[in-house]
């Protein structure tokens, strides 16, 4: 069985300015990535389960993208229900 593998794809720069995004690949899946950030230093979030197939990867971007925005607005905002989300 093949281990999982952990990227980071984005990290304090642009768009992710004080967060870290990392990308998790499925060994018997290509396709299948799942998306996690650590916020502001803040726990790691689920950003989102995606299919490479069923969606470019554009839209995957822009929609990590603007999941992590959301999130670092929460928390900057001292929005304390962000951290009622699961832990990924």
């Amino acid at each position: 069985m093949k281990q999982k593998r952990w990227t980071i794809i984005g990290r304090h720069n642009q768009w992710v300015n004080g967060c870290t995004v990392f990308e998790e690949l499925d060994p018997n899946d290509d396709l299948h990535r799942r998306f996690f950030g650590t916020i502001r230093g803040f726990r790691l979030f689920p950003l989102g389960d995606y299919h490479v197939g069923d969606m470019t990867m554009q839209t995957i971007v822009e929609e990590v993208i603007g999941k992590v925005r959301a999130l670092r607005t929460r928390v900057d905002n001292d929005d304390s229900t962000v951290f009622d989300t699961p832990i990924a």
